[in-house]
């Protein structure tokens, strides 16, 4: 028997949607308006509209759909669709529209390059093996030198370990100090742990482009390697889309359940402040914070209260945005929006909302749980011209610990 909840066409796009279970409901919906009056594209952009682009889909008209900017502005972030009273998943039907492009060769070029670096080097910003031994041996020694103690090493390819970290390969290239920041945590944490030579970049752009094939590749690598080494949990770093594909995606794209746990660095930091293991003093951290839930962390994943005892026992001074929690504002650059330079032009004019209500907070700093937060915060202050100072939550927590 046919699903009921299903399109009746047979487009291109409600195809690829009748095979994912989690999308091949858009025939259900009401029409009742509530995506657009969510949606901070359809708020800021008036041509940015959710409900028409769902509308153009449930009708089978994929040219005008797959023709429609906002294909490529839409961040995946489910803010217009997390509460639909049908249960419609903006994302999903998003990534179908994106499938369907991939399959024709039509992604934005630097997405489609990343994805072919990631498949053959490990790496989207095709990092050398080497490179990463030799960078993983020169945050050990600085942190032995902090320390008082030249016997610090990063283990590498340490079979049986609890712990495999997977950074995002922005640790490695533009801002080591996160890299430094969690080694520092996971050092101090105590537990057995590794990083992987084969496995150097936590990011899955098959994700962002609707291809499942390739997610399911790049995800492959990273269980392997896990399974090579036996490890316990895959520790990942802070990188939204990276997290929610290793949870929530992994065991369709892999066709079976994942050989081992997977938490997030910020988490495990959240654990030991509670447990006493990670003893941290707030006035290393002085001045007004505030705190930017991601989309992928938050209202997908629910990481909502590890990351409220970080922001408590590691800062001076903490306030909330308003909204916040599974309500909060998108940065903007999600989904791989920051990856399509025709869309920055729309990215600015909307997180212009999200630097408005960073204003009202008070907050100079701010704190995210996403290294594409992050980037996008500060590509967004310093396009207002507004001076923040932009932090990952391993960041505030290494600055704080005694």
């Amino acid at each position: 028997m046919s699903d009921p909840r299903a399109l009746k066409t047979s487009s291109e796009v409600s195809v690829r949607l009748a095979a994912e279970p989690r999308g091949n409901n858009l025939g259900q919906c009401q029409d009742c308006g509530a995506c657009l009056s969510r949606c901070p594209l359809g708020e800021s952009v008036p041509e940015m509209n959710p409900r028409k682009f769902l509308h153009l889909v449930r009708n089978g008209f994929d040219d005008l759909a797959l023709a429609s900017r906002f294909v490529w502005t839409c961040t995946l972030c489910n803010r217009c669709t997390h509460d639909c009273p049908t249960g419609i998943l903006m994302e999903e039907v998003v990534r179908a529209a994106r499938g369907v492009l991939s399959s024709r060769g039509e992604l934005p070029k630097p997405l489609a390059l990343g994805i072919t670096s990631r498949l053959e080097t490990g790496s989207v910003s095709e990092v050398p093996k080497e490179e990463y031994i030799e960078h993983a041996e020169w945050m050990a020694e600085e942190l032995g030198m902090e320390l008082d103690d030249p016997s610090i090493t990063f283990p590498m390819d340490q079979p049986g370990a609890r712990y495999l970290y997977l950074p995002n390969p922005r640790e490695l290239t533009v801002n080591p100090g996160i890299f430094s920041a969690n080694l520092k945590i996971l050092h101090l944490l105590g537990e057995p742990w590794t990083l992987s030579s084969a496995c150097s970049d936590v990011t899955n752009w098959g994700y962002f482009t609707g291809d499942d094939e390739a997610a399911r590749k790049i995800l492959s690598q990273v269980v392997e390697a896990g399974e090579k080494l036996g490890i316990e949990t895959l520790v990942v770093t802070e990188c939204g889309h990276g997290y929610k594909s290793y949870t929530y995606d992994a065991e369709r794209w892999l066709g079976r359940p994942l050989p081992f746990r997977v938490e997030v660095i910020s988490r495990l930091a959240a654990q030991g402040i509670e447990a006493g293991t990670l003893k941290v003093d707030p006035s290393k951290n002085p001045g007004l914070h505030t705190y930017h839930d991601p989309c992928n962390m938050g209202r997908k994943a629910d990481l909502l209260d590890p990351p409220r005892v970080i922001m408590n026992a590691a800062v001076s001074e903490f306030v909330e945005l308003s909204p916040n929690r599974m309500e909060s504002l998108c940065c903007g650059g999600g989904g791989g929006v920051d990856r399509v330079p025709e869309s920055h032009d729309v990215r600015n004019q909307v997180g212009g909302l999200k630097i408005d209500q960073i204003k009202r907070s008070g907050a100079d700093i701010v704190v995210t749980g996403c290294l594409s937060c992050q980037s996008t915060l500060g590509a967004l202050a310093q396009h207002h011209k507004h001076k923040l100072k932009i932090l990952t939550l391993g960041q505030t927590v290494a600055n704080a610990l005694v």
